[in-house]
């Protein structure tokens, strides 16, 4: 299952932002790097925006879902840090 991952995700760099279905995705987020759903939100565009992050290991992922569940990673990186309602960062 995860060479079929990789191998998807790898073929989508090739063109842009890598993409697969949202179970695919989600999967490699929560398999490989421990991320769970942390905030979700509907752009514009009517895509799902959603932010995943694992706070143990500090690793975040921002990906947006068409209406034809196609998921595709916007961003990615480390330090990720939860931030209580009303501190001024």
């Amino acid at each position: 299952m995860r060479a079929i991952l990789a191998l998807m995700l790898t073929a989508t760099q090739a063109i842009g932002a890598p993409c697969a279905t949202r179970d695919v995705l989600v999967g490699a987020l929560a398999g490989q790097w421990g991320e769970t759903l942390q905030a979700q939100a509907v752009d514009g565009a009517g895509r799902l925006v959603e932010v995943w992050a694992s706070p143990k290991t500090g690793t975040w992922t921002i990906t947006a879902t068409n209406a034809a569940d196609v998921a595709c990673v916007l961003g990615a990186g480390g330090k990720f840090k939860t931030i209580p309602p009303g501190d001024p960062a």
